[in-house]
């Protein structure tokens, strides 16, 4: 076995096993799994496209960046008053319900993954929960349980595949 094949085999096992799939998922667009996870999850009441003039983190095309962007709404997040104030900020975004990013290539959206994890426990500045899935990053709006924040990314990943 070559040092190539060595470092290559874990890397394909864990693909195998972290249930996002890989192959022909590059070929999905953002704007397609958010309609299946729509027409699946009573909850996201509604998806919408980021588009240049929207991405309020201003990432949108750039290089190392999404190319890719959407986001869903979902109900079951209470409309207190410091959610309802960031919503009348940003309306779009994570804190709603949730976004799915798609980078050119899976070390981009490692990287993105990667800066995700430095916010992880930073209370307002969470950016709840977000995992890997090749060349896409799924975000969860921090405001769900633990439980609706796992289902709801299953289901994402399911799309996706």
């Amino acid at each position: 076995m070559t040092r190539k094949s060595i470092l290559i085999l874990p890397a394909l096992i864990f693909a195998a096993f972290s249930g996002c799939g890989s192959g022909g998922a590059a070929n999905v667009s953002v704007k397609d799994i958010l309609e299946r996870v729509q027409s699946e999850v009573a909850t996201i009441v509604s998806v919408e496209m980021a588009t240049e003039a929207t991405d309020g983190n201003n990432l949108l095309g750039k290089q190392g960046q999404y190319i890719e962007l959407g986001w869903f709404t979902d109900s079951r997040i209470e409309r207190n008053m410091v959610v309802e104030s960031l919503l009348q900020a940003n309306p779009r975004g994570t804190d709603n319900g949730g976004a799915i990013e798609k980078f050119r290539s899976t070390k981009d959206a490692q990287k993105r993954n990667e800066y995700l994890s430095k916010f992880d426990g930073a209370g307002i500045l969470s950016s709840g929960y977000h995992e890997q899935c090749g060349v896409f990053v799924i975000r969860v709006s921090n405001k769900l349980t633990a439980s609706q924040q796992n289902e709801l990314a299953e289901k994402i990943k399911k799309a996706i595949k």
